[in-house]
């Protein structure tokens, strides 16, 4: 779904999109962005001194729900000059964007109890104070506290707190329902969130729902297992509709051109040994008139952890030169490869490649799946970077889930899995997993 910021000059904007939304067809995966849900994923969250952005949790259910959190940092930092950055694109030529976490996930946790049918609300660059009963807030605002926050919205445990994000934050932030107790993953589908990134300085303010999965059972086990059986699974592929990089705006009009952002996470994290995700991201490109740029028409991207770019930047096939037309719809996918569990920078054909024969941590598994956020960014001309408004996008989850069967190099097939036991020889079960503080 698409969150805008609400602006004159983005009414004429909806309807366009609107009627462009015809290609999206009807929702087939099982992550949602409009339903409660036992995990959030919020793969956009960015607290770097330029733009900071304010998360809200509520609670949908009338019982309390402990929530657990971790924010993990993709940000890098230019290798001559230290600038943030998120890709090398972003520093000075001869610069390198280098990771500031290395070779594993840049973790924070936290975590706090909501009560029932209530928000919790809270910015990133700050974080905020366990509330006073006595506190009381215009609607709406937040209100200062020595260097952090405290915020509209109450936690049953009036001592949860939220720490700030760390200097210089881009990354993403995955929550998830406990048990309170032993802080096993809960599948209570019972949150639901928002995220809206502001521009510092600015009145640019875009929003996007956190996506949630669905847990199919009041599971408790230490891992969330996106299987189809557990919980629902991720998104076999994601569809976006945008301007081609560099159009001009047809609601504000020339000389004014639009620029799209796409951030890109993996489904499977492993928390519990900070070992980072690794995925080659593939884009198929159609223009306006849905002819299908395949090939070297196409375009793709290897990450890991977190990825934020423009289209553009990506690769020129995204733009308006390229394409000829002003539109575009683009589906974003996993490679069809396997890549080993301990060490995912490596592509493998079998656990032998992994340095084992089998067992947890060493074994050749399907790719991750992907989740992402879009934002666009509507500038005066094509050379000044005046933003004259800023929107959000939910990706649309097409072409059903994940949790089948995968030749490699080949595809899904339309057998549905839980382990490898469950698909043919030499054929691998796609799912995803984020192994938690708790997985034992």
């Amino acid at each position: 779904m698409r969150v805008l910021k609400r602006n004159p000059w983005l009414t004429g904007l909806g309807t366009v999109l609107s009627l462009l939304g015809l290609w999206w067809g009807s929702a087939q995966a099982d992550a949602t962005t409009d339903q409660l849900a036992s995990v959030l994923f919020f793969p956009k969250v960015i607290a770097d001194g330029t733009r900071d952005t304010l998360i809200q949790i509520t609670n949908s259910t009338s019982m309390v729900q402990t929530i657990h959190c971790e924010y993990i940092n993709g940000s890098g930092r230019c290798s001559v000059n230290g600038n943030i950055c998120s890709v090398n694109a972003d520093c000075p030529a001869g610069q390198a964007c280098d990771a500031i976490q290395g070779v594993t996930w840049g973790l924070s946790d936290f975590e706090f109890s909501l009560t029932r049918q209530q928000p919790f609300v809270w910015r990133a660059s700050t974080g905020r104070q366990p509330n006073d009963p006595s506190d009381t807030f215009s609607p709406g605002e937040c209100q200062a506290d020595g260097l952090s926050q405290k915020c509209p919205g109450s936690t049953d445990d009036i001592t949860s707190a939220i720490s700030p994000t760390a200097a210089g934050f881009r990354g993403q932030l995955v929550c998830y329902t406990t048990d309170g107790a032993s802080d096993n993953p809960l599948g209570a589908d019972a949150i639901h969130g928002e995220a809206m990134i502001e521009t510092l300085g600015q009145t640019q303010i875009s929003q996007y729902n956190a996506i949630g999965i669905v847990s199919l059972d009041p599971v408790t086990s230490g891992a969330i297992v996106m299987d189809g059986s557990e919980y629902n699974a991720c998104p076999e592929s994601l569809t976006l509709t945008h301007y081609a990089d560099g159009a001009t705006d047809l609601v504000a009009g020339a000389p004014s051109t639009v620029k799209t952002e796409i951030t890109l996470v993996p489904c499977t994290i492993d928390i519990e040994n900070a070992r980072p995700t690794t995925v080659a991201a593939q884009f198929a490109i159609f223009d306006e008139f849905e002819n299908h740029f395949g090939g070297s028409r196409s375009a793709s991207v290897t990450f890991t952890c977190w990825y934020n770019n423009t289209l553009g930047r990506i690769n020129t096939n995204f733009t308006v030169g390229t394409l000829g037309s002003s539109f575009a719809k683009t589906t974003v996918r996993p490679a069809n490869g396997l890549r080993c569990t301990t060490n995912t920078t490596i592509v493998c054909t079998d656990d032998a490649d992994c340095g084992g024969n089998g067992g947890e941590f060493n074994t050749c598994r399907a790719t991750s799946g992907i989740l992402a956020v879009a934002e666009e960014f509507h500038n005066a001309n094509s050379i000044n970077t005046t933003r004259i408004g800023v929107d959000a996008i939910n990706l649309h989850f097409s072409a059903g889930n994940r949790g089948r069967c995968l030749v490699p190099n080949v595809g899904l097939t339309d057998v549905n899995c839980i382990t490898d036991g469950d698909c043919d020889p030499g054929q691998v079960c796609a799912t995803d997993t984020i192994n938690t503080l708790a997985t034992p």
